[in-house]
């Protein structure tokens, strides 16, 4: 379960098993996906959005309790968390998780509207939900990797947590913050580091993503 450190919007450290013994970054096969590997520190760079898995159990970070079947040859229980970075530092990174609170976005009963953004694929317009007031943060538009599917319209960036995240992590690659937009980002996440968050760990335990289907070729 995840847990917070009192006043501060911090999360567990997430960290992987990769060392000298294991294949390089060059040699990235694996079970479940081959685009989940180790990358090197240059990749985490501020804007980058990834998706981070890893097989359930008692140590695992509750913000999917849903436990998905991924299928690459052999089955594994796994849980899925997308994360945007938001402060790359020598041996590891702050990212910030991205949820849709069951598709509800802001409306979920104990979210705490201010500390979040809309995120949303370029191409595509940033959506409110109806009823859903607007947010003081503007949306953050992300260009998604070739192949992958637009995210979700209850898509919000929850910038009161963050986790510091190792580079010896296997991640997928999701997207990118435009350049001109990672400055925004970047003061977003400041601001309510600088303070306590507001919202109750429990909301933020019980948060998922959900997909969404892709756009149809134009």
């Amino acid at each position: 379960m995840a847990q917070q450190v009192p006043n501060k919007g911090k999360g567990l450290t997430i960290g992987g098993t990769y060392s000298s013994t294991n294949p390089t970054p060059t040699s990235h096969y694996e079970t479940l996906d081959p685009k989940f590997y180790v990358r090197p520190r240059s990749f985490f760079k501020e804007g980058k959005v990834i998706l981070f898995t890893e097989a359930a159990g008692t140590t695992a970070t509750g913000y999917n309790p849903c436990i998905s079947v991924v299928s690459y040859g052999q089955s594994v229980h796994t849980q899925i968390r997308r994360f945007i970075v938001v402060r790359a530092k020598r041996e590891f990174c702050f990212a910030c998780p991205i949820f849709t609170y069951n598709n509800q976005g802001t409306l979920k009963p104990g979210v705490r509207a201010k500390e979040h953004a809309i995120a949303y694929t370029v191409g595509r317009e940033p959506t409110l939900l109806p009823g859903e007031a607007t947010l003081e943060k503007s949306p953050i538009p992300i260009v998604n990797v070739a192949g992958e599917p637009a995210f979700h319209i209850a898509s919000r960036i929850y910038f009161g947590i963050h986790h510091p995240i190792q580079y010896n992590v296997k991640v997928k690659e999701l997207g990118d913050v435009p350049p001109d937009w990672v400055p925004t980002l970047r003061q977003y996440w400041t601001s309510e580091n600088d303070q306590a968050t507001g919202q109750d760990i429990d909301v933020t335990a019980s948060a998922t993503y959900d997909a969404e289907t892709p756009l149809p070729p134009t």
